[in-house]
């Protein structure tokens, strides 16, 4: 190998005949569309991951009136008939328009796969769970992408994590049994341990039933078809840990603000009830709202259905409860009064003998 000198080339090459490449600056990358339309102020914006449902609806719609900018991932964005702005969103951790929105946002919000219907069959049930579970990995990924981070990571779990515990009241240090979906639960929890990032304050909420006039439960038992297919489920000796939909929604709204909130939390109303206690309560409401084929077909019973609660757990909301967080609906009756559907004015005007509930007569 010739030894080159101070001065010399000592490559194989003569510069002075390489072709002059004019040099710029590679530009950067482009922006994604939804980068200055999502929020004016991206100290307001949260990120729920939901679905197109009455709960993702309620949480966007109690952000917005409270200053907050949602922008909501769900797998079929452009039904999305909330407030806020909406991605279309598999769990592609690496899509732009996620990254984007995650850049800088004040708090994440996850509710795929929250128990926002437990009427649901149990092989349903379980895929519900398994897909949370995939959606928030997917979430944790997306998060390892961006450079400022969200401060705050707010996640719905199910109370059924408690399984069939009898008459005993289960707050949040109960023992979790095995067996299914309890394992399933548990696998989405640590899930979600794994997916938040160092020096991200976290809330996991387990929450049960939700009642809303929107969606969930109450509807469906309501409708005409349930009535008629549906039939006495017999004295019940379970419990059914409720919740109003307005209340969820503040109590995501607080996990995003309250600096003490950190930790795993029952989800739920002060007062459990029992099924029969929560069927005497439902059937009172379908008296109340007449059913269209006339009140003479309304059926005697409205009971639960697909055995949804017989892993409803007994459970209270302890330690949300000690940090002072006050509840809009303590009592079951006054939940289902502000969430009865009241009767168009056609059955109105019809002689039908229906009488609107008392809540809805003022």
């Amino acid at each position: 190998m010739q030894a080159h000198t101070e001065g010399s080339n000592p490559y194989p090459w003569d510069w002075s005949t390489l072709p002059v490449v004019p040099f710029t600056l590679s530009p950067a990358r482009k922006p994604s569309t939804l980068d200055p339309e999502v929020s004016p102020d991206p100290a307001r914006r949260v990120v729920i991951a939901g679905e197109n449902d009455y709960l993702t609806k309620h949480v966007a719609r109690e952000l917005t009136h409270h200053g907050y900018s949602p922008v909501v991932l769900i797998s079929h964005g452009e039904s999305w008939t909330g407030p806020g702005r909406s991605i279309r969103w598999r769990g592609q951790s690496s899509h732009e328009g996620v990254v984007a929105a995650l850049e800088g946002a004040m708090a994440i919000v996850n509710l795929t796969g929250a128990p926002a219907n437990p009427t649901l069959p149990s092989n349903r049930s379980l895929a519900r769970h398994r897909w949370r579970i995939a959606m928030t990995q997917a979430l944790g990924d997306a998060t390892r992408l961006v450079y400022r981070m969200p401060p705050v990571w707010v996640e719905a779990s199910d109370l059924a994590i408690y399984g069939d515990t009898g008459d005993r009241i289960c707050d949040e240090a109960a023992f979790v049994p095995r067996g299914q979906p309890e394992e399933l639960i548990v696998s989405g929890e640590e899930t979600f341990g794994h997916a938040v990032r160092p020096g991200m304050r976290w809330a996991v909420l387990r929450t049960g039933l939700i009642l809303s006039r929107d969606g969930g439960v109450v509807p469906s038992l309501l409708s005409s078809k349930a009535r008629r297919s549906m039939a006495p489920s017999g004295p019940g000796a379970r419990w059914v840990s409720w919740l109003h939909a307005d209340d969820f929604a503040s109590l995501i709204r607080e996990s995003i603000e309250n600096v003490r909130i950190e930790g795993i939390y029952n989800a739920t109303g002060l007062q459990p009830v029992t099924v029969a206690e929560f069927e005497a309560s439902l059937q009172r409401m379908a008296e109340s709202v007449p059913d269209r084929r006339g009140p003479d077909r309304r059926p005697a019973h409205v009971p639960a259905r697909h055995g949804w609660l017989s892993k409803s757990p007994r459970a209270l909301p302890v330690r949300m409860h000690r940090l002072g967080f006050r509840f809009t609906f303590h009592d079951l009756e006054a939940a289902l009064a502000d969430i009865a559907p009241v009767p168009a004015p056609s059955l109105q005007s019809k002689p039908t003998g229906a009488v609107r509930h008392p809540a809805r007569a003022a």
